[in-house]
């Protein structure tokens, strides 16, 4: 209810909800597609296959500047058949 001067106006509350509710759902499709389109995606998580045991991964690890966080769980494991630069 809004009251302007002499003028009552009248409109049903579930307008207004109705239109909070499509313009936050509009906001929400917006930000989901402009996150979406980024154009990089980084990720400073890798896994690898060494050979050698805990301590070769440590060093290895060390070495190039890297943490090794253990063994990766055969769940999470990805295969890539390409190195690029290596």
């Amino acid at each position: 209810m809004v009251v302007t001067d002499t003028l009552l106006i009248l409109r049903p509350l579930f307008y207004c909800d109705a239109v909070r509710v499509a313009l936050l759902h509009l906001w929400t499709v917006l930000v989901l597609l402009n996150v979406a389109h980024a154009a990089e995606v980084y990720t400073n998580t890798w896994a690898v296959q060494i050979d050698g045991g805990p301590e070769e991964a440590d060093r290895i690890a060390g070495q190039h500047g890297f943490i090794n966080h253990g063994k990766v769980s055969h769940i999470c494991v990805l295969e890539c058949r390409r190195t690029h630069g290596l």
